[in-house]
């Protein structure tokens, strides 16, 4: 499944949000060039090298230019002129200094689609502000109701808001493709990291709105709503269970044997069950503490409950059956360590179709002289520019 074989994407972002989106055109087929400054990507080296290996596979051609200098933006401004789409991450206002910013290609290239991945979109008063999904966490209240009431707010502990902010960019660039081809026009798609966070507070905003009530963190629970929380098993083996009603709760004590439970006029309804949590949950788990975690979680998902283990990184990459059936773990390199890895592969798929996703990351500038004679330079033109370090041109080592 190859959707976007003959798309050519310019790809002018970095760390992940933008890179997650561009890494999806790649995967379907889009021919992305990926444009770095002569000191690479700024996410190269972080968590040594995993995070620029998982987001930047072998689909993606890195050309390195300095944009400071003339010839550097000649270059750059050529490869806007014939794109279908180019994915940029600067802050607003520093693609127009370039020359590369909408309205400068739009007045050569009127069918570009032209996606701008910020921390806080086009305009607003925070529009100019740096951003990292931390930062976007805090901000959009998110961090807020994470972690537990009786100490202060945690982050979530993986880049959710730059991935999912990389996947709607995806999603809105597809979109925007599509309507090229049905009207010949393009447009600037405006995706930024807070207004994918805010989206996620939804349902807190339309309760806060409605009641007055503000969201707080609930722990591993959730408000309003129990049994819905981590228990534990023989060993303290550790796993969640969900069980937010009337149904789910009734499956779940008569699959133990716990039918007294029913009878308990404190465990009546969910509000009631919510009320008397900790003695549920007491109740609960030393019932659960009788049985082996995988059995337990057997028995009650085989009564319908939503249930599953407590996994850390290394169980679920080393143990789980699901990500060896789904094929999720694909190898790579890491350019910053110079080894193969392994990592977890997009979430893209058709029932009779996997991108194969196995190589390596471009080196920094490993494309440079393929991309700069695709433009008509001349090897005495690509020397001089390396010579004068407009670009650069590194071996492409390990690259299947």
């Amino acid at each position: 499944m190859q959707p976007f074989r003959g798309v050519d994407v310019l790809d002018l972002t970095q760390s992940i949000a933008g890179p997650a989106c561009t890494q999806r055109l790649a995967t379907l087929g889009a021919d992305v060039v990926k444009v770095e400054p002569p000191g690479g990507d700024a996410f190269r080296d972080l968590v040594d090298g995993s995070m620029f290996a998982t987001f930047n596979l072998d689909r993606k051609r890195s050309l390195a230019v300095d944009l400071k200098t003339d010839e550097g933006r000649e270059i750059v401004q050529e490869l806007a002129r014939s794109a279908d789409v180019i994915v940029e991450s600067f802050r607003p206002g520093v693609a127009e200094r370039f020359g590369i910013d909408y309205d400068s290609v739009r007045a050569e290239n009127p069918s570009v689609v032209y996606t701008s991945v910020t921390g806080f979109g086009q305009d607003g008063p925070h529009a100019d502000y740096p951003a990292y999904d931390p930062v976007i966490q805090a901000m959009s209240g998110l961090m807020s109701v994470i972690g537990y009431p009786d100490r202060p707010p945690v982050r979530i502990g993986a880049s959710v808001i730059d991935c999912a902010t990389g996947a709607n960019a995806a999603f809105m660039t597809s979109a925007a493709l599509h309507e090229v081809a049905r009207t010949g026009e393009g447009t600037h798609v405006d995706v930024s990291m807070f207004d994918v966070a805010a989206s996620w507070m939804s349902y807190w905003a339309a309760d806060y709105l409605e009641t007055g009530e503000v969201a707080t963190r609930h722990g591993t629970s959730f408000g309003g709503l129990a049994p819905n929380d981590i228990f534990h098993a023989k060993d303290d083996e550790p796993f969640y269970l969900c069980a937010v009603n009337d149904m789910l709760y009734e499956r779940t004590v008569r699959a133990v044997d716990r039918e007294d439970l029913l009878a308990e006029s404190r465990f009546e309804t969910n509000e009631d069950r919510y009320e008397h949590r900790d003695a549920l949950k007491t109740e609960l788990e030393s019932t659960f503490r009788e049985y082996e975690r995988e059995a337990l979680v057997e028995l009650l998902t085989d009564a319908g409950v939503p249930v599953g283990p407590r996994r850390d990184v290394a169980e679920l990459v080393e143990d789980d059956p699901h990500v060896e059936a789904r094929k999720m773990l694909v190898e790579t390199y890491n350019r910053w360590t110079d080894e193969p890895v392994e990592t977890v592969r997009l979430p893209i798929r058709t029932t009779d179709w996997l991108p194969d996703l196995e190589g390596c990351p471009p080196a920094l500038g490993e494309d440079t002289r393929d991309v700069l004679a695709e433009l008509g330079y001349d090897e005495t033109d690509v020397a001089q520019l390396l010579a004068e370090e407009v670009v650069l041109n590194e071996e492409s080592g390990p690259r299947s």
